[in-house]
């Protein structure tokens, strides 16, 4: 490692060859070696597919408050390459306008803040976005790829408007743990386009705009842990056992505008416990807003007690009573009550307002004493 400590700004000429520590790639005032300080700051511009590399079994970082690092180039370049067993740590701000790919760790210095942004993007290829004990602060990113986005105890990772965060390469796992901020214009996928065979492993409470499971990807939430969304659930998977713990995961719905929508996918077992484990269950769902059951695609969960449509199992609906509306849209959905598995109808339930229940109903469906509306429950006879 160099021995000099003077702070230094380094703009990238690839003189020589693609490696950042080649110190002849670098033009600086005065001519020294290559940016590795903590107050350093560099500048990196490719015209060229040809990323410049970090190597193997380096650890050093860049910043002092201020700009840490710009990458640019041409579009859609691969522009820096981070090596396995490599950590580059930030103190500053991180303005990419392009690609940089992670097969080591990029992390955030101890109590630092990191800015990032520039609409570029972020490809983890087993490598690590990680908060040590700083807050990431990332808009306009797209982070994908397999790997670990977490966080150390005291850090944070604040996602902001424009990023996304995609699971997407086949036959890996995208692990989320920490303390994971993301916004509500924050997208998640589950695969990045059908079929994808990756899975998206959260431990940890996550928040976004929309959510799409794509056909071949699993969704492992540890349990205990919530999704909440300002927008849509979009579920193209086909199989339950995409959707992990096989009890179902919470879901919190916030509409950001008038409502949001939620693709059904269990097979309608009727009202039996046995449709509330893997069949694209959820454990609780939790409303402060307008949520309507959708049944667009073909989960494989067809041709059950009521025919063609696929269904909602809920271990529990909750509301607080202002405004909060679950929209069956005529499709079946059930919830546990007292450990007996019910139908909802129209009516309130749990501060929830159901509306659009299917029609027409079924004439084994009963009233609950005289209180249907104020229950949204139905239950078949049982002979």
């Amino acid at each position: 490692m160099p021995l000099s400590a003077q702070a230094i700004d380094y703009t990238w000429t690839g003189a020589e060859s693609n490696v950042w520590t080649n110190a002849n790639n670098w033009s600086s005032d005065p001519d020294t070696d290559y940016p590795w300080r903590t107050t350093d700051r560099a500048w990196i511009t490719t015209s060229t597919n040809s990323p410049v590399i970090i190597p193997s079994g380096y650890a050093f970082g860049l910043g002092g408050g201020g700009p840490a690092l710009t990458v640019s180039g041409s579009a859609n370049n691969d522009a820096l390459h981070i090596q396995s067993s490599t950590t580059l740590g930030f103190r500053g701000t991180l303005t990419n306008y392009r690609t940089i790919t992670l097969y080591g760790t990029m992390q955030s210095g101890a109590s630092a803040n990191l800015y990032i942004d520039g609409g570029g993007a972020i490809s983890l290829q087993g490598g690590a976005l990680y908060g040590n004990a700083g807050t990431w602060h990332l808009t306009s990113q797209n982070v994908s790829g397999y790997g670990t986005i977490s966080t150390g105890q005291y850090g944070n990772l604040q996602f902001y408007a424009g990023n996304t965060i995609t699971a997407s390469a086949s036959g890996q796992t995208l692990t989320v743990s920490g303390n994971i901020l993301s916004s509500s214009n924050c997208d998640v996928n589950v695969g990045n386009v059908d079929p994808d065979n990756v899975t998206l492993a959260l431990n940890t409470n996550l928040s976004a705009r929309d959510l799409t499971l794509n056909q071949a990807g699993i969704l492992n939430v540890a349990t205990g842990n919530t999704i909440t969304l300002t927008g849509n659930f979009s579920n193209n998977g086909v199989t339950p056992n995409q959707w992990l713990p096989a009890a179902g995961f919470n879901l919190a719905v916030n509409p950001a505008l008038t409502n949001s929508t939620f693709e059904v996918g269990g097979f309608d077992y009727g009202e039996a416990s046995t449709g509330f484990s893997n069949n694209f269950n959820l454990n609780t769902l939790t409303l402060n807003g307008v949520l309507q059951l959708w049944d667009a695609n073909d989960n494989s969960g067809r041709g059950g007690a009521h025919g063609y449509q696929e269904v909602l199992y809920l271990t529990d609906l909750l509301g607080d009573g202002s405004g909060d509306v679950l929209d069956l849209n005529g499709l079946w959905c059930y919830v546990m009550k007292d450990g007996n598995p019910y139908a909802l109808t129209d009516g309130l339930y749990h501060g929830v307002l159901v509306q659009n229940s299917p029609v027409p109903i079924p004439g084994s469906v009963i009233l609950l004493g005289s209180g249907l509306l104020g229950l949204g429950l139905s239950r078949r006879r049982r002979r």
